[in-house]
């Protein structure tokens, strides 16, 4: 059996089909709807109501379904079959930038479809960025716990948050992973978001090599000092005494509070403020199982 269907979408043997697949029927039925609705009396605002009510779920659910990265020529051609639909294959009068503004912004609400496409994909990131080691397992959905498994001594929130040199070896057993990482590089540049934040994990952190060997560190997450965030007190970079303060670590831990401080010296503008980014954190706020968690993101 080279491929079968479920819950409308269709599994092929070979993963690199299932993206064109899936999305070749998508087509097929949106030139279908298209020429009935060429039989309407419909107005410019009753066609991009039609897009939204019948065509937007079904790519939507697309994305939220295949586990695959959408080459920018997708959404183009989607444009293409989409845009003169409008305008009843008439030259547009108002750019797609417009019509894809809110109705309080002078727009028509038009949907844009790659928005969609990362916003779902956003979602997925939120949730990785939940699961943090210390998380109890029968809190995560089991697509997570998969995916937080074929992490090689690291973990989801520290793969979202680490800089651009990531070793593809960390992850590349599970492409579902490559695809999402991919995915949220592209967001990451568009919305200028910091490679490291102060959600970043301690522990099982490939990009902070000293806290894969020393179990110290795992000890530090046991009391509470589980990502960069908690070695900020009062928006400053806490210095050692404080920390011992707060966590009850012995001396000992010196060097180890070096090694981090070191780290995020080296990968935080300004690190001595707590880092700052009003775009992530309106992100982080949103709980990807909340209703409404794709529209909001």
């Amino acid at each position: 059996m080279d491929k079968f269907t479920s819950l409308g979408i269709v599994v092929t043997r070979d993963l690199d089909q299932l993206l064109k697949v899936n999305w070749d029927m998508k087509i097929y039925q949106l030139k279908q709807n298209i020429d009935f609705w060429k039989t309407l009396p419909i107005s410019l605002v009753g066609r991009i109501n039609a897009i939204k009510m019948v065509v937007l779920p079904r790519f939507l659910y697309l994305f939220q379904c295949l586990p695959n990265f959408i080459p920018q020529s997708y959404f183009k051609k989607l444009d293409s079959i989409v845009i003169p639909v409008l305008w009843d294959n008439k030259a547009a009068r108002i750019s797609k930038k417009h019509l894809c503004k809110y109705k309080i912004e002078g727009g028509f609400g038009l949907p844009h479809f790659k928005l969609y496409y990362w916003a779902a994909n956003l979602n997925i990131v939120s949730f990785w960025r939940e699961s943090l080691p210390a998380m109890r397992q029968k809190d995560m959905p089991s697509w997570l716990l998969i995916e937080q498994a074929s992490c090689q001594r690291s973990s989801l929130p520290a793969l979202v948050n680490s800089p651009s040199y990531v070793k593809k070896s960390t992850y590349d057993s599970n492409p579902v992973i490559c695809h999402t990482l991919r995915i949220w590089k592209q967001i990451r540049y568009f919305l200028n978001i910091p490679t490291v934040y102060i959600d970043s994990p301690i522990c099982l952190n490939h990009a902070f090599h000293p806290a894969l060997d020393d179990m110290v560190f795992s000890q530090w997450r046991e009391k509470g000092l589980t990502t960069i965030g908690n070695l900020y007190i009062d928006g400053q970079l806490a210095s050692f005494q404080q920390l011992q303060g707060k966590f009850n670590m012995p001396t000992t831990h010196f060097f180890r509070y070096l090694q981090i401080r070191n780290f995020i010296r080296t990968h935080i503008p300004k690190y001595g403020m707590k880092p700052n980014s009003p775009t992530l954190d309106s992100l982080i706020l949103v709980k990807p199982h909340s209703k409404g968690s794709v529209s909001r993101l």
